[in-house]
């Protein structure tokens, strides 16, 4: 009930001096600029794919004939790849916000429980290094499965394409244990990104609940205060604040990851051969 009754107090102290007609104003403000973001990168994406497109259309003969590049290659360019670069670019914005995130939840905590909100502060700040190691490790996993899967990809792709060749010379087991081979590095890195999953997961429960302890305990005993539920709320929304950018972290370190494969592959596909530029294959000199 109290906390109820703050709230109540808190809108009618809102409807008495803040005009809202000034706070509309900066809501909407705020969308127009996040959802022009928004719409800057799925339109930078889609002139992306038409790159691709056009790519595609100047895209020399040989690369196919010769096992360089398969159609489900560029089929993944288009529908995969580009949208790994889109959501790393929907979630750059945060890196500029979690900082400023971080201060003001540190401020409206010190404002309500005082010196206490800095233990809380402390705790998250310490285990911090804790959740990057843990992204870091993430990352490593995300990239290493990346690749591998690719070069599994690559030599399936291989043995299909030359199929009758390994059955006349009977090499299907040679070509099948190196493909196991690959198959099984890429569970073994899978097996990795799922543990550090799940650490990152019990990370992101475990801290808000470690903060909002040690800040009940050191403002009850410390000092000598009593805490009501309104502050208990509160507190506890303002520490979930806190804790959302290091939950934000290791996404967007997993998403960079994976755009930079991409922009990668992407390279790698654009600066591929073109009609007219593979007349060396062909005998001709210059």
């Amino acid at each position: 009930m109290a906390f109820v009754t703050k709230t109540i107090k808190l809108v009618r102290y809102c409807q008495d001096e803040i005009y809202f007609g000034q706070l509309r104003f900066c809501i909407t403000g705020t969308m127009v600029v996040l959802y022009g973001l928004l719409m800057a990168v799925e339109i930078n994406v889609i002139r992306v794919r038409a790159m691709i497109y056009n790519k595609i259309l100047r895209l020399s003969t040989s690369n196919l004939s010769m096992g360089e590049m398969t159609l489900g290659q560029i089929n993944n360019l288009v529908a995969i790849e580009t949208n790994q670069l889109m959501w790393f670019l929907f979630l750059c914005p945060n890196l500029w916000a979690m900082p400023v995130q971080i201060i003001m939840g540190v401020i409206l905590l010190y404002y309500l429980l005082g010196k206490s909100a800095v233990v809380g502060a402390a705790v998250i700040l310490l285990l911090a290094p804790i959740q990057y190691f843990i992204a870091t490790k993430l990352a490593e996993a995300q990239k290493s499965t990346l690749e591998y899967s690719t070069e599994r990809l690559k030599k399936t792709n291989e043995i299909l394409k030359g199929i009758k060749l390994l059955k006349l010379y009977a090499w299907e087991q040679v070509f099948c244990q190196n493909v196991e081979e690959t198959r099984m590095k890429e569970l073994t890195s899978l097996k990795t990104f799922a543990l550090y999953t799940s650490l990152s997961i019990f990370m992101n429960a475990a801290i808000p609940i470690a903060a909002v302890l040690a800040t009940f305990v050191t403002y009850t005993y410390a000092e000598d205060a009593q805490l009501t539920t309104a502050q208990a709320f509160a507190s506890l929304s303002l520490f979930h604040i806190l804790v959302t950018p290091l939950f934000l972290l290791s996404t967007v370190v997993r998403f960079a990851v994976k755009a930079i494969v991409s922009v990668q592959k992407l390279n790698e596909f654009l600066l591929s051969d073109e009609i007219g530029d593979d007349s060396w294959r062909n005998g001709e000199s210059l």
